[in-house]
């Protein structure tokens, strides 16, 4: 099949049938799709991660409040001991 370009004649046949076949190798080749796969995998994990860490970050300051109210309000006690004793 001839393709007029002004003055000028290709055939797309020949020009095309090198670039279909460079094509074809190209999209037989998974060489680099174990890679891509990993990287959306880790992606997706540390946007799950981000996502449950910033849920749980306000129900965690309220449970830590009130943790902190519950052992401000607890009195402790000394213990004495004396060690320069010794039992029989």
């Amino acid at each position: 099949m001839l393709f007029r370009f002004g003055p000028i004649f290709f055939d797309l046949v020949n020009i095309g049938a090198p670039m279909l076949k460079k094509l074809a190798k190209f999209t037989e080749h998974e060489d680099g799709a174990v890679t891509i796969d990993w990287v959306v995998l880790t992606a997706a994990l540390v946007g799950f991660g981000t996502f449950i860490g910033l849920y749980m970050a306000e129900p965690v300051k309220s449970l830590d409040a009130k943790n902190g109210a519950a052992v401000a309000n607890v009195e402790v006690q000394s213990i004495q001991t004396d060690f320069s004793t010794t039992d029989p």
